[in-house]
C-alpha cells in the first residue's frame, strides 16, 4: 500500500464517505460494468473480513489494490460476503442458507432490555446511545446499530443482567484470541474469572472461534 495499511484505510474511507467511487466491474464476456463503491460498501467489506486469518489476508491484498487504484479485488470481496452474483448483482440462492437473520435477533434481542416504554421510544434511546459511538469510534462505528432492531422486536428481556457464571464442579473452557475483532479477549477473562472449575485457553492474533479450525493446540486440549 506503499505505507502502513490503516493510514491508506482512512484515507479511502474519507474518500469514499465524501463521494462513491465509480468502478468498470469485468464481466465474463470481457465488457465491464460501470459500479458505484462507497462508505457502506467498504464497511460491510472490512467488517467481514476480519473473522478469520486468511479472509484478513485477502482483505490487505484488496488494501493494496485499492491503494494503486484498483477498487475490483474489494468489490469482489463484497459480493462475496453478501451472497450476491457479481455478474448479475442478484442474490445468489441458497448462499447465505447457513445464516438466518431472524434466528439472530431471536437470540440477541432478548438478551437484554433496551430502556423504553414504546417501540420508537426504545428506537430512539439506541440511536442517541450511538451519538458517541460515532464521535468516540469513528472506524465501523456503523456496527452499532446492526441492533437497532431490537428496538421492535417482540419478547421480554431482563432488565438487568443476570449473576456471573460460576459453573459449580462443572469443567469449563473459555477460548479467546487476542485478535478477534467481535469477541473481547477480555469478556472472556471476565467469565474464567468467576468459574468454579474454569479453563482459559488463549491464542495470539487467531481468528474469531479457534476450535475446530484446524490448529492442534486448541483442538487437541479441547477434545
Amino acid at each position: 500500500a506503499g505505507g502502513d495499511a490503516v493510514d491508506f484505510y482512512d484515507t479511502l474511507a474519507a474518500e469514499l464517505a465524501a463521494s462513491p467511487a465509480s468502478v468498470g466491474f469485468p464481466l465474463p464476456d470481457g465488457t465491464t460494468a460501470a459500479r458505484q463503491f462507497g462508505s457502506s460498501e467498504l464497511q460491510t467489506v472490512i467488517a467481514s473480513l476480519g473473522y478469520s486469518e486468511g479472509d484478513r489476508m485477502m482483505l490487505l491484498r484488496a488494501l493494496a489494490a485499492a491503494s494503486h487504484g484498483d477498487l475490483v479485488p474489494l468489490m469482489r470481496e463484497f459480493y462475496v460476503n453478501l451472497g450476491i452474483d457479481p455478474e448479475t448483482e442478484e442474490p445468489i440462492p441458497g448462499s447465505t442458507d447457513d445464516y438466518s437473520d431472524a434466528l439472530y435477533y431471536a437470540v440477541e434481542c432478548n438478551d437484554y432490555a433496551i430502556p423504553g416504554d414504546t417501540p420508537e421510544a426504545r428506537a430512539e434511546f439506541y440511536v442517541r446511545a450511538g451519538d458517541a459511538i460515532d464521535t468516540e469510534i469513528p472506524d465501523l462505528a456503523s456496527i452499532f446499530y446492526g441492533d437497532l432492531p431490537c428496538a421492535f422486536w417482540a419478547g421480554n428481556p431482563p432488565t438487568e443482567r443476570p449473576a456471573p457464571l460460576v459453573a459449580e464442579n462443572i469443567p469449563t473452557l473459555i477460548l479467546g484470541a487476542t485478535a478477534d475483532p467481535a469477541t473481547p479477549l477480555q469478556n472472556g477473562e471476565r467469565v474464567y474469572s468467576s468459574l468454579s472449575d474454569g479453563y482459559l485457553i488463549t491464542m495470539e492474533g487467531g481468528p474469531h472461534v479457534i476450535y475446530g479450525r484446524g490448529d492442534a493446540c486448541p483442538d487437541d486440549l479441547v477434545t
